[in-house]
């Protein structure tokens, strides 16, 4: 179905979801107070030809795409993250779009803008005055990106985030928790032609194979003789990007930093016309955020994988809620973070990541590279 089509019907959904109970119950509607989203951008192409041999490493098998774009399939599951949101928060962001309203924001690869852009459109379909062409039920929103973006991008923009995970992988404790895999190591660097000695190595070739099987094309027998190990590995190696106080301050701290910021201002402000915060970035910001809060469960976060933090107003009390959709379940899973219950006061919250928040200058500024992110 083309574009302009689910458009259509999505602005018919709308009107009829308007008068609905939508998916959040009553209490939680009537204690919204803010929203921010963390979302991973959708099925994409293989970033380069993976490993020297591979048969279905060459670009023209992507085509039309190029390596490291979105794919169709990707649109859509983009496009599904905001008919979801809208479905979940109607009422409370109303239907007509305004520029107070969201403040959105992606990394700089071209796959996670134009993630941001199917999100915006499914959200914000034109309504009413809105509508500036009537057979293009679309509206353009703005977002922004930021080339030393240290909320999103810490691991890659922060040189001093470089030196610490170096420093941690070559720690006695870290290399005897490689040890069980060196047989493997081994295996794999014969077969892909690739130096596989290191578990983010192992990582990052994992990843790349499993998009290029879910673009459609299959992948060498050899894969499979240690896939386990490398799913294993690959877990291991989104704890270690993560894995010390001084890592998770520059890999997440400074996106805990400013949901926290941004929500004390609506507190201060409670008659600020921003309800919601929008993040387009990448399966790491996904599972580094996961690890700094306790809660990786040890599962690749999906192509469109998002992550929700509400902020709610109960008995006098501000607090957070956090939900996950890796599309385990049908509907977001409400996480309970340690140290505090499904309701998380923000000063309670505070005071749990109060360690990983670090200062502005925390940050040695290096130059980033977006196009070698998963």
């Amino acid at each position: 179905m083309a574009p302009i089509h689910l458009l259509s019907i999505f602005v018919a959904f709308l009107a009829s979801a308007s008068a609905s109970c939508l998916s959040l119950p009553p209490r939680t509607e009537n204690t919204l107070v803010l929203v921010h989203t963390l979302f991973r951008h959708g099925n994409r192409t293989i970033e380069d030809n993976i490993y020297p041999t591979n048969p279905y490493g060459n670009e023209s098998f992507y085509a039309p795409y190029g390596y490291y774009q979105l794919t169709k399939e990707g649109r859509k599951t983009e496009f599904k993250i905001g008919a979801a949101l809208r479905e979940r928060y109607g009422s409370f962001l109303g239907s007509e779009y305004n520029i107070n309203l969201i403040d959105a924001r992606s990394t700089v690869a071209n796959r996670t803008k134009m993630s941001m852009l199917l999100v915006l459109a499914s959200l914000f379909p034109p309504t009413g005055e809105l509508v500036w062409n009537e057979d293009l039920l679309w509206q353009p929103i703005p977002y922004n990106t930021f080339d030393n973006d240290k909320e999103l991008y810490g691991r890659k923009v922060c040189s001093n985030y470089k030196k610490a995970y170096k420093k941690l992988i070559k720690t006695d404790a870290v290399l005897e928790q490689l040890e069980p895999y060196q047989e493997m190591f081994d295996y794999v660097s014969e077969h892909s032609g690739l130096e596989i000695q290191k578990a983010k190595k192992a990582s990052d070739l994992y990843v790349e194979l499993l998009t290029q099987k879910a673009y459609g094309y299959p992948l060498e027998d050899w894969f499979y003789t240690y896939e386990k190990e490398m799913l294993r590995i690959t877990m291991l190696s989104y704890r270690l990007m993560a894995g010390t106080t001084k890592l998770k301050r520059l890999s997440t701290g400074y996106f805990l930093r400013k949901v926290i910021e941004d929500t004390e201002t609506r507190i201060v402000n409670p008659h600020s016309p921003t309800k919601l915060y929008l993040y387009s970035a990448h399966e790491k910001n996904i599972a580094n955020l996961l690890v700094t809060l306790d809660l990786f469960d040890d599962a690749l976060p999906a192509f469109g994988s998002y992550i929700i933090i509400e902020v709610h107003l109960i008995d006098g009390v501000y607090g957070f809620k956090f939900f996950y959709q890796n599309y385990k379940e049908a509907e977001p899973v409400l996480l309970t973070i340690p140290g505090c219950a499904d309701f998380c006061p923000v000063e309670t919250f505070k005071g749990i990541v109060s360690d990983f928040l670090p200062e502005d200058s925390y940050c040695e500024l290096a130059s980033a590279d977006a196009s070698s992110d998963d």
